[in-house]
């Protein structure tokens, strides 16, 4: 019975991490409402990067990603969360870890603010959150969340975001979680 009872747990946790509507992502401004960005040569912006852990039901505590897609010999210049106690590594480099003393909550949880400076006149950058190469937990082919849940595994793989950079095309930023049942109801 104790056996089963492990099973059990275990299903559960899979269960809850499938479930998750998280994430990571890059943005034009502090409250996570852009997604894009102009930035002339010789110019520089800031952009930020930061969790969205509304479908999480326990606080967060941390998390590991890296950034990719900067144009060769563009720079950027990260700063961690004034709320961050520890941070190690590079977002537009190998990757980041940080964590935080006290568990974080909400939909725009900041993790970095970040100058970039363009040396270079570019169009249609796409900046990306992907995993950390390498990634500190092998086994998780993806940005990762640590929640504060002890009955569960913390660690949650989340989908990395996407900015738009001196871009034509528009981007997206959900503001609002919505259920199933209520994006149903739309269409009927």
């Amino acid at each position: 019975m104790r056996n089963v009872g492990i099973l059990v747990m275990s299903i559960a946790s899979f269960a809850f991490q499938d479930s998750l509507a998280a994430s990571i992502g890059l943005y034009g401004s502090s409250d996570c409402s852009t997604c894009s960005v102009m930035l002339p040569a010789g110019g520089s912006t800031q952009i930020y990067i930061a969790a969205d852990g509304s479908g999480i039901p326990y606080g967060i505590e941390g998390a590991e990603f890296r950034a990719t897609g900067l144009p060769v010999g563009w720079t950027a210049v990260s700063t961690p969360a004034p709320a961050a106690s520890v941070a190690i590594g590079d977002p537009f480099g190998s990757g980041a870890n940080i964590a935080f003393s006290f568990d974080q909550f909400g939909s725009c949880i900041a993790l970095y603010s970040v100058v970039i400076t363009a040396n270079s006149a570019e169009s249609e950058v796409r900046l990306r959150v992907e995993r950390a190469d390498p990634p500190s937990r092998p086994q998780y082919a993806c940005p990762l969340l640590v929640a504060n849940c002890p009955a569960c595994t913390p660690t949650i793989c989340v989908s990395g975001g996407e900015m738009l950079v001196n871009s034509t095309l528009g981007c997206t930023v959900a503001t609002e979680a919505v259920s199933w049942g209520a994006l149903k109801s739309l269409f009927r």
